[in-house]
């Protein structure tokens, strides 16, 4: 094996070379600028406004000792720090960095240790560049507000020697959790969706946990962790994060030791790492039947069921939904509803009378939502592999986009329609306010796949890209974010507009009604609008 300076130096080359393609491939794309000018437009006065002062206000607290034990606060944090790292670049690495391109020249053309060096920096120097100005800002706040400016430097010097342990030993988890989901008699489909499920259940956690704990509600302890913190090693090299400011203390023996510790276990890690990869890199599983044993894949029945069978656009959206069952892989976008779920099964957690308004809310929401992102989101990139054919066949442009549409509503409507009326049965809620919120779903649900559709042709993406660590062309992160903004802030708004008018009693009135055959108007004009583009669209769209 070559020596660590070499695959330094050789690591270090291949960072600056995936950082420099990750930041010109990222820039040569123009929904990705307009996604970044949006992010900083939404989220920037936010952070000016809201989080900055906040920081400023939380240093001005602890800038005395006496009011906030600042060095206790960090022994306990610097374990959970720790381990936060460690989860985070080892979902890096099952979401991303597993794999490698030109894998074949660079393995032999350097070590693999080199490789991962470089893989480690290049994903530490892309992390750094999108949350280091921000939490630099914050940082600088909270200094401003305890008076101790040499807090941050001491600060980013003992975040170091973590960061440099967590990316490797994180690497190393991550690429023993692929290792061995090789040898899993499971099928392909359960493991596609496990990895996004895992995500979802750690963010839902994440936000019931803290507010049980707070309020008292958790059904069991979680004393037994904190002595764990306070017990951990980890815990005595929170001195040194302090160093240099008003309030430090002496470093202890145990922290020191915790720092060597720390340094030594870098290199190490990367050596066995690297005896990792090279036999993940280098091998292959045997393909399994999902029992264990190899098998073969047995054909299922192609005949079209009666609703789809009626029309070409029917046959069409079958044909899809049968692609989406076979390649469970395509609806990866999706779990990116799982991000939403938090807090509103926090919400539910602290307040169990809104489960069923939830439920009813949800459900419409929910059944909209996949009405227009299931199969309509990217359709040139879903069909990339046809497409020259699709684009000179003699089926009208208008029968693939109906049949996305069809697609996307035999997925969603279920949703829209039993949902409200399942609530009604057993809940609370009537049945005529039941149907009025199936009738406002089943509106929506139709914008929304047309909606679906025009924001997919309108921006394609036909790339591939890891989402999740499943790798799938998805659609853009533009067309994805705005779709969720604008079915969910219309969802939202009407169905509280409709609970203002069924709890007040007047549903009825002929201004309501009104207004809202006015809105619905407002509902189907755009919907007609992104139907028609994207069927243009479809007729005019010509290949590079």
């Amino acid at each position: 094996m070559t020596s660590l300076v070499a695959d330094a130096r050789h690591g270090r080359r291949i960072a600056r070379v995936e950082v420099r393609r990750s930041v010109r491939g990222y820039f040569q794309q123009r929904s990705a600028k307009l996604g970044l000018a949006a992010l900083v437009l939404i989220f920037g006065s936010v952070f000016v406004f809201g989080v900055l002062p906040a920081a400023y206000g939380v240093g001005r607290v602890v800038s005395t000792e006496s009011q906030f034990p600042l060095l206790d606060a960090l022994r306990q944090q610097t374990t959970s720090v720790v381990g936060t790292l460690l989860v985070i670049f080892a979902l890096r690495t099952v979401e991303r960095l597993s794999n490698v391109d030109n894998e074949e020249l660079l393995l032999t053309t350097t070590s693999s240790r080199a490789v991962v060096f470089g893989l480690l920096l290049a994903e530490v120097t892309r992390l750094c560049l999108w949350f280091g100005p921000p939490l630099l800002l914050a940082l600088g706040a909270f200094c401003l507000g305890a008076g101790t400016p040499l807090f941050a430097v001491s600060t980013l010097l003992a975040l170091a020697p973590l960061v440099a342990f967590a990316a490797v030993f994180g690497y190393l988890l991550g690429i023993c959790a692929l290792y061995a989901s090789r040898y899993v008699p499971l099928p392909s489909s359960l493991k596609t969706v496990a990895y996004p499920l895992l995500i979802g259940v750690v963010i839902v956690a994440s936000q019931i946990l803290p507010r049980l704990y707070l309020s008292g509600s958790l059904p069991f302890t979680l004393d037994p962790l904190f002595d764990l913190l306070d017990a951990s090693p980890f815990a005595a090299y929170g001195e040194f994060f302090l160093l240099g400011t008003p309030v430090a203390r002496p470093v202890s023996p145990v922290a020191v030791a915790v720092l060597g510790a720390l340094l030594a276990a870098v290199p190490v890690g990367l050596t066995v790492t690297a005896r990792v990869v090279d036999r993940f890199w280098t091998t292959d599983a045997a393909v399994t039947d999902g029992t264990g044993s190899e098998g073969t894949v047995e054909a299922t029945p192609t005949r079209t069921p009666r609703p789809f069978a009626f029309s070409k656009a029917g046959r069409i959206g079958w044909h899809y939904l049968r692609q989406g069952g076979r390649s469970p892989r395509r609806f990866v976008h999706l779990f990116f509803v799982l991000f939403m779920l938090a807090p509103v099964a926090s919400s539910v957690v602290e307040s169990p009378d809104l489960l069923y308004l939830v439920a009813i809310a949800g459900s419409v929401v929910l059944g909209a939502f996949l009405s227009g992102s299931a199969f309509g989101l990217n359709p040139f990139g879903d069909d990339q592999a046809v497409l020259p054919l699709l684009l000179v066949t003699a089926t009208p442009p208008r029968a693939f986009v109906r049949g996305r549409l069809v697609a996307g509503l035999a997925i969603g409507l279920p949703f829209v329609v039993l949902g409200p009326l399942v609530v009604a049965l057993v809940g609370p809620q009537t049945l005529l306010e039941a149907v009025v919120y199936a009738s406002f779903g089943l509106l929506l649900a139709v914008a929304s796949a047309t909606w679906g559709v025009g924001l997919g042709t309108a921006v394609p993406k036909f790339e591939s890209r890891t989402m999740y660590g499943v790798e799938t062309v998805t659609p853009s992160l533009l067309v994805l974010f705005g779709y969720n903004a604008l079915v969910g802030l219309t969802g939202v708004l009407g169905l509280v507009l409709l609970g203002v008018a069924l709890s007040e009693g007047v549903a009825t009135s002929p201004l309501v009604i009104g207004v809202g055959a006015v809105a619905a108007a407002v509902l189907l004009a755009t919907a007609l609008g992104s139907y028609v583009y994207a069927v243009r669209r479809f007729r005019s769209y010509t290949l590079d």
